[in-house]
């Protein structure tokens, strides 16, 4: 029993020991910094499944701003992360120091599991070279092709609604862009709106990390690569790799044999691929990640700012008003130069973006030291970097009052006064995200269709705020969100 006791204490303080060494880190690189809790870093309520990651550095950004820091040095568990925080050491990240920062934390093994092997990624020049592969596969012009592809699924979306006197929002708009991802990166008919149990609603599902396990590997893998590829951790059920990388394959396969094509992302792949720049594992891989970035991304956009709608009639009606008046000088039918007039509801989704960035933070990588400029601290290469999209979103210096709903902020003649780092849903700089045009898109033509047919409000099972959830690494909402439904005379 000693003997037990005696190893116990001894496991305690070594694990003490490592920690207190490893969190001083940041006043050796003297760098202010934030008093870390052992064992959890700076994330306690992250870690203990409690907070929201975005939310918890959020909360950090606000102290850190508070302490009248522009950047500071934290820790996510044991890892050493460097935030900025002041608007300009951020444009110096993502943008004018680039060179220093041009990786982002990699979320598996693409050896072992080949639709790892994805833009999200890929590093240095395999990065550079896929990123100038795909750019021609999201201009507008091929964007706008898919238009009738995303068409067909609102006119699914809308008959859905229909005969219902309420709606579960979240789950109906990841429906909906599941249908638009899958017909549009697969040139799949998914039936999400119908089929409770479609295969690929499933899995598409499931290779999320939405589970605390497969959270946790993420952050192992993305912190220890080379430990995480020696152990074969697996960060895809291999089930749900399998039924991807087999998608791929059979799609590919059957539009070659039989010499079809159709206006989606996998034919422009195709069309690379004939060129000998992609193979069908490439191919495989960015459409993968075309249906995780795309589908729960856009079904988040859609549902807040539903959400948002229903507590705030007023906005809802003048969208409302925006979206028949310009209709009607397109014989009332929504097309994509129709949605391109519509500058009032483009202004509500960049304030429903604003408030719930549907990514609320990203990451990126020193990949080799950098001098902080005016200053003498220098970031090491390999250190982890983190950008508080969700904190700088509701930072009152740029936002005043940031809890209300105010499409008016993203006027024309406000966003001209605006920091170009105070508004990133989207990233920024040359890893930004490349398919923006689309998600903006498949969530603009879902929207039209619904608040043109139907008005929208808070149903009793709804709370007036809702929260985020901390088992998400998105923006999503922590319960369902009930709206209720009357059709539109």
């Amino acid at each position: 029993m000693s003997f037990l006791f005696l190893a116990v204490i001894f496991t305690i303080f070594t694990i003490f020991t490592y920690f207190k060494r490893v969190f001083q880190y940041w006043n050796k690189k003297q760098l202010p910094n934030l008093q870390p809790q052992i064992p959890f870093g700076n994330c306690p309520n992250f870690a203990k499944g409690k907070e929201n990651l975005g939310v918890e550095l959020a909360h950090l950004y606000a102290q850190i701003k508070k302490e009248g820091w522009k950047h500071s040095g934290i820790y996510i568990f044991a890892f050493p992360t460097y935030m900025p925080v002041h608007l300009d050491n951020i444009k110096n990240v993502v943008e004018n120091d680039f060179e220093h920062f041009c990786d982002r934390m990699v979320g598996g093994n693409p050896k072992t599991e080949p639709l790892h092997a994805h833009l999200l990624n890929l590093k240095g020049t395999q990065w550079r070279d896929m990123r100038t592969k795909l750019r021609p596969s999201f201009t507008a012009g091929k964007t706008k092709m898919m238009f009738d592809i995303i068409k067909q699924c609102q006119d699914c979306l809308v008959k859905k609604v229909e005969n219902l006197g309420s709606v579960e929002v979240v789950e109906l708009c990841k429906n909906f862009t599941t249908d638009v991802i899958g017909s549009c990166a697969f040139g799949l008919d998914c039936k999400s709106m119908e089929n409770e149990i479609s295969p690929f609603k499933i899995y598409g599902r499931r290779a999320l990390p939405t589970t605390t396990l497969s959270r946790l590997k993420l952050t192992f893998f993305s912190n220890f690569p080379r430990l995480g590829s020696f152990l074969n951790i697996r960060t895809i059920d291999k089930d749900v790799h399998d039924f991807f990388m087999n998608l791929a394959h059979e799609v590919i396969e059957y539009r070659e044999k039989n010499g079809n094509t159709r206006h989606d992302f996998i034919q422009s792949l195709i069309e690379i691929k004939k060129s000998g720049s992609l193979t069908v594992e490439d191919i495989a891989a960015q459409t993968f990640v075309f249906f995780l970035a795309g589908f729960e991304t856009s079904a988040l956009l859609m549902t807040w700012t539903l959400y948002e709608l229903a507590k705030n009639l007023e906005i809802q009606e003048r969208l409302r008003d925006e979206i028949c008046d310009v209709l009607e000088k397109f014989d009332g039918k929504i097309s994509y130069q129709s949605l391109q007039e519509m500058k009032y509801f483009d202004q509500v989704m960049n304030e429903t973006m604003r408030k719930f960035p549907p990514v609320p933070f990203v990451n990126r990588v020193c990949t080799k030291d950098y001098k902080m400029p005016n200053e003498d601290t220098i970031i090491e290469k390999g250190t982890a970097v983190v950008i508080p999209i969700l904190g700088i979103h509701r930072d009152a210096d740029y936002y005043p009052d940031p809890e209300k709903f105010d499409p008016g902020r993203f006027s024309e003649e406000n966003k001209k006064k605006m920091h170009s780092c105070a508004y990133i849903p989207f990233g920024k700089g040359p890893r930004s995200c490349i398919g923006m045009r689309l998600g903006l898109l498949q969530a603009k033509v879902g929207l039209c269709g619904l608040v043109r047919n139907f008005r929208f409000t808070l149903n009793e099972k709804t709370p007036d705020v809702m929260g985020l959830n901390p088992g998400s690494l998105f923006s999503s909402p922590v319960e369902e969100i009930w709206l209720n439904v009357e059709k539109c005379l």
